[in-house]
């Protein structure tokens, strides 16, 4: 910790702006050097009025948990910027026997990518273990919180988890406000559900995959606003957002820099979110 580096950047201009040498005493930018050294100097340097190296030491730990908590913020932000790399069916499928040792290995991806193209839904449940989709979403939701149905050109996901704990509560310095965790979560929410889209996209020759977000509450976590109506029960199992995400649309998406709540505000969705009180219980979406 510390300033010392001002001192060091900043050094080798002092001695163009001494008192005398034309510039009219100091000079602003001398008073702003002598400015930045002097504290930096007596600060950690056991200086009189200076501070303690406890303080020092709990003002680097406040620092790096600031800075772990920043990276998690980003990372629940940013869920849906990654994918698994798509698979190319139809390349595996028509790629020339290399012979020899990869013989076996080809063999096996060719088999596979047939199967895939003709629409077996064994073959696609195959395809999804071993091109991992899916796993990153199920570190975040749990093995259990993921369930998915296929058929030839759709898939449908429902994801259960108690997404409202994933989210940092607000505590006045980088989740500032309620209002600011609930507009962390709608991200979150958002972009865990478009991480599973592209991962089945990714994966398998599919037009569409829906995907069906449950909050999972425990029902005597009523402090907890999110999912249900005032003066209702808290339910346990609710529905706070359903999308359909056609592979087209998702195609165009720049993923990198996507924020996810506008993404899914252009795709056909149902979402009830409000800013000062969260999500409210939505059917599944309609198909158009």
């Amino acid at each position: 910790m510390g300033h010392h580096h001002h001192h060091h950047h900043y050094a080798h201009y002092t001695h163009h702006y001494r008192p005398g040498d034309g510039t009219g005493g100091m000079g602003l930018l001398g008073l702003l050097i002598d400015a930045f050294e002097r504290p930096a100097a007596s600060v950690y340097d056991g200086f009189p009025g200076g501070v303690s190296a406890d303080k020092a030491a709990a003002d680097f730990r406040l620092a790096a948990e600031r800075k772990a908590l920043a990276a998690r913020l980003e990372a629940l932000r940013g869920v849906h910027r990654e994918a698994i790399r798509s698979i190319p069916w139809h390349a595996h499928a028509s790629a020339p026997d290399p012979g020899g040792d990869e013989h076996a290995e080809w063999e096996e991806v060719q088999v596979l990518a047939t199967r895939v193209l003709a629409g077996d839904l064994l073959a696609y449940r195959e395809a999804l273990a071993a091109c991992e989709s899916l796993v990153a979403v199920r570190s975040h939701v749990g093995s259990d919180g993921v369930q998915v149905a296929l058929s030839e050109t759709h898939a449908h996901v429902d994801l259960r988890a108690p997404l409202g704990q994933a989210v940092p509560t607000a505590d006045g310095t980088l989740v500032r406000t309620m209002r600011d965790r609930l507009d962390l979560y709608q991200d979150y929410v958002c972009g865990i559900a478009l991480r599973a889209a592209r991962e089945l996209l990714a994966a398998l020759p599919l037009d569409e995959v829906t995907v069906d977000l449950w909050n999972v509450t425990a029902a005597e976590d009523a402090s907890e606003t999110t999912g249900y109506r005032d003066g209702e029960t808290p339910a346990t199992n609710v529905r706070i957002a359903s999308m359909r995400c056609v592979r087209a649309a998702m195609d165009a998406i720049a993923w990198p820099t996507a924020d996810a709540s506008e993404v899914v505000s252009v795709l056909a969705h149902e979402m009830s979110f409000r800013p000062d009180e969260g999500f409210y219980a939505v059917p599944h979406v309609t198909r158009e």
